[in-house]
């Protein structure tokens, strides 16, 4: 729908592989976001915890836990109502853990089987995923499968995840197409195989182009860079990231994928609700070039708006030059799009308007 591509991120490395027997004790709680990830590798990781008053005609995950770490179940409710619109784009994500492999599996509101969706996949008929396990527990190995359990590629033509842990903070990622050649990481990040650390707050740090011959770090020549950097608070909220050569340089992004470039960094300024749970009245993406100063990308635009409503809907994108104008985006051809929704949550209309407030 639009070309931006808003990350959050985060990474619990790691796995047990215990099995969990069908009547043991689990608990329940409830969070009201789930922090981003880039990998399948990377666990599902809900943040800002609530209170079973808290959660009462909010939106909230509720997760069932077997252990504290693991899953069981999470299930998302838009003003505490079953909704899809959550973070994997199902109501619902089941856990089944065996001593070799780990399986997840998503339904529906009416609990039939659905197919998810995540920004790593770019998209396809992903209804369950197979973690295979080492001896220690650690996921190696991921596949994908519709609901016929017949196996399946993503949208980016990867039909084979294959990991190797080096360290508690690093893990290596290669991706394999059906024919045994690479895939890439994602549009946005076009790295074949990759190394990527987490910081001292478990929160992703960086993500560095591997050579898919000599697995050493090294440039990325499409998209002009080697390392990208990553930038968090305390509570897990993504403050931006930015582009680097292998001597740690900045360096602007430049054109891959159809996506923007000609920015060095990309930036965050929240107008925060909770910051602790991660609500915002609205956030604004900036760019900056390799100075750190104010930039524009290939679109001639600074900075974009994203504003929400009480119930954390998104009512409104506008666009902004380097003085803070307001300017026309020359791909959707207007300045704001206002998001309409009813009573009950659901978008109804949609208002295009232009740099003067005049509807297009």
């Amino acid at each position: 729908m639009y070309k931006y591509t808003v990350l959050l991120l985060v990474l619990c490395v790691g796995c047990t592989s215990q099995n969990k027997q069908a009547g043991q004790k689990a608990s329940i709680r409830y969070f009201s976001k789930m922090t981003g990830i880039i990998s399948p590798y990377m666990e599902y990781s809900p943040r800002g915890e609530l209170d079973s008053i808290e959660i009462i005609g909010k939106s909230y995950y509720s997760v069932m836990y077997y252990t504290q770490d693991d899953i069981a179940e999470i299930r998302y409710f838009k003003n505490g109502k079953k909704s899809e619109d959550s973070y994997f784009g199902t109501h619902k994500v089941v856990y089944q853990y065996y001593q070799d492999s780990i399986l997840r599996r998503y339904y529906n509101s009416d609990n039939k089987k659905a197919y998810m969706s995540r920004h790593y996949y770019g998209g396809g008929d992903i209804y369950k995923e197979r973690f295979s396990l080492n001896k220690g527990g650690i996921k190696q190995e991921m596949t994908m499968h519709d609901t016929l359990n017949k196996r399946v590629s993503n949208a980016f033509g990867t039909y084979k995840y294959i990991w190797k842990t080096n360290t508690a903070n690093k893990f290596i990622q290669h991706q394999y197409k059906q024919d045994g050649s690479y895939s890439k990481l994602t549009s946005y990040f076009p790295f074949y195989s990759a190394e990527i650390t987490i910081d001292s707050k478990g929160h992703l740090y960086s993500i560095t182009n591997l050579d898919t011959i000599t697995m050493t770090k090294s440039l990325q020549k499409q998209a002009g860079y080697a390392t990208v950097i990553f930038d968090f608070d305390d509570f897990g909220n993504e403050r931006g990231w930015s582009f680097h050569t292998l001597d740690k340089r900045l360096v602007n992004r430049k054109s891959v994928a159809d996506m923007e470039f000609g920015y060095a960094k990309v930036v965050y300024d929240f107008d925060w609700k909770d910051q602790k749970l991660g609500i915002s009245r609205s956030f604004t993406m900036k760019f900056l070039d390799t100075l750190d100063e104010p930039t524009i990308s290939n679109d001639n635009i600074h900075s974009s708006k994203f504003e929400f409503d009480d119930h954390d809907n998104l009512v409104s994108i506008s666009y902004f030059d380097e003085q803070n104008q307001p300017k026309l985006h020359p791909v959707t051809h207007y300045h704001k799009v206002e998001l309409i929704y009813d009573d009950s949550g659901k978008q109804t209309g949609i208002l295009r308007l232009d740099e003067n407030k005049k509807e297009i």
